[in-house]
């Protein structure tokens, strides 16, 4: 009997190790939790796809549409119905003090050059703030002025150009609200030329020296159902720039070197097995398995050319070869909403080698509905006709663990909210509810927490309750297939708490 003592305290240690791997087991998939708060500024219109840029207490809203969703005329319909008409275009700069909710000014665009009047009222324009500079490339604008006696018939395309605006000094004009014209031109915004600029849908990020134009397509005509006045190609690729804006004296300038298509010469390749066709979709930074900074690509559509949302990530590394990216499909991973270009938070947690990317709302491959997925076949003959990407209001995060050098990634839904939340939907004409949001919503974050060099937030670094940053403008719709859509004026100041985590439901395909 003497060693049964030893048996005793071994059983007991036993037994606390089983509880120590059943707390483990039982970790939360989120280990945070998002509070959004809504509210509008005065004088601030809804607005989406549009420019954003700055900080929450003095940011830019630039371009983009104060109309919802794009029509879908026919042919004959184009002149009487056109699917981007001219007034539904943002002519306005704005300056917001988010923090403050306070608009700090507002400026005409109509007294800028043409070239630049075009690509600042564009909508779908790609754009990145860096070193002080604006870059605004590409985009759906207008081809030429308005014709004024058929305006619904002026020419749109995607503009094969670039401009760099000196941001403070746009920002400190529209401020003290002294005009936008040829003069401030000359002195604060350069321009370029290159074909390979005419891109819409896509977006502009930097990695290490180089621009990237990641992914999106051209589109040149006026959009309508049957495709009779429109030339449409995706670029199915990530397009690798080097670009400079400086000033010469006084006089600013840009100078923009195209360097490769990644991967090379994807013209050609049949869109059902090209994994890169794909525009209108968020692109974030992400944290790879060696702790590195890259891009990353998710959703997207139109895969194979019919309505259908791409489900694999793409994830754009750094490497010393020439052109200086590698880029990967991620076959093993699945993102099942939020397919559409939507407001994305990306977090990294270093000690748990987590990713982590929550997705508001937006258009979807899928949708959730009594309590499991489910995904609509297109039926074009009902009104409104379903296509099968209906608009979602459910908040997700997509969560990489990295194990070595391999990871496992997985979908959660967040049980308890909605993007809209619940009480602060959008109200479009005639005070009809559109309680489904995200499309085009951007994310502005706020300086604080940390963050690494591509805007991911360093989660380990958030201790406490802490506010993040806004949710801003989008395509607010009433139903999944809407038949009322409009342009959001809502903001959501967001506030990150990591010491509570999010109830969720983790998602499988159908």
């Amino acid at each position: 009997m003497s060693g049964f003592p030893n048996r005793v305290v071994l059983f007991r240690l036993a037994v606390l190790s089983l509880s120590s791997l059943a707390v483990k087991a039982a970790a939360p998939a989120i280990p945070y939790s998002i509070q959004l708060d809504a509210f509008n500024i005065p004088g601030f219109p809804g607005i989406h796809s549009a420019v954003v840029a700055g900080s929450p207490d003095r940011l830019i809203v630039i371009g983009g549409r104060t109309n919802g969703m794009h029509g879908f005329p026919s042919n004959r319909t184009t002149a009487s119905a056109p699917s981007f008409p001219l007034d539904g275009r943002n002519t306005t700069v704005y300056l917001l003090d988010l923090t403050q909710k306070k608009l700090l000014g507002q400026s005409s665009t109509a007294s800028l050059p043409a070239n630049v009047a075009s690509q600042i009222t564009a909508s779908n324009t790609q754009s990145v703030l860096k070193n002080g500079w604006l870059y605004l490339a590409g985009g759906y604008g207008m081809a030429g002025p308005a014709d004024p006696t058929n305006p619904a018939l002026t020419p749109l395309r995607t503009l094969p150009s670039a401009i760099a605006i000196d941001f403070q000094a746009l920002a400190n004009a529209v401020e003290a609200s002294r005009p936008l014209d040829a003069a401030f031109a000359a002195a604060n915004i350069a321009t370029a030329a290159d074909p390979n600029l005419a891109v819409t849908g896509g977006d502009l990020k930097t990695l290490g020296n180089n621009f990237l134009l990641v992914f999106g397509h051209r589109l040149d005509g006026l959009y309508t159902t049957g495709g009779g006045t429109i030339s449409q190609q995706y670029t199915s690729a990530v397009r690798v720039f080097t670009m400079q804006a400086s000033r010469n004296g006084t006089m600013p300038q840009l100078t923009v070197q195209f360097q490769a298509n990644v991967p090379n010469n994807p013209f050609g390749v049949d869109p059902s097995k090209d994994p890169f066709h794909r525009r209108d979709l968020p692109v974030e930074g992400y944290i790879n398995s060696s702790g590195q900074e890259g891009i990353a690509a998710y959703g997207g559509v139109f895969k194979g050319g019919n309505f259908d949302g791409y489900l694999e990530p793409v994830y754009i590394d750094a490497q010393t070869a020439a052109p200086g990216i590698k880029v990967v499909v991620n076959t093993k991973a699945a993102q099942l909403l939020s397919q559409y270009d939507c407001a994305a938070i990306p977090l990294y947690s270093a000690s748990a080698k987590c990713m982590y990317t929550t997705f508001f709302g937006g258009i979807s491959e899928y949708y959730w509905s009594g309590g499991k997925l489910h995904h609509d076949k297109t039926n074009l003959n009902v009104v409104p006709p379903i296509d099968g990407l209906p608009f979602i209001h459910s908040i997700s995060t997509l969560k990489t663990v990295y194990k070595g050098t391999g990871s496992t990634t997985a979908q959660y839904l967040h049980t308890n909210q909605t993007f809209s939340p619940g009480g602060a939907a959008p109200q479009c004409s005639g005070g009809i509810a559109a309680p489904l949001l995200g499309a085009e919503t951007k994310f502005v974050s706020a300086p604080s927490p940390p963050h690494f060099g591509n805007d991911v937030i360093q989660l380990d670094n958030v201790k406490a309750k802490t506010a993040i940053g806004y949710l801003i403008g989008g395509i607010a719709a009433d139903k999944p297939y809407p038949e009322n859509t409009c342009a959001s004026n809502m903001i959501f100041a967001v506030t990150l708490d990591p010491t509570t985590a999010t109830p969720a439901q983790l998602l499988k395909k159908p």
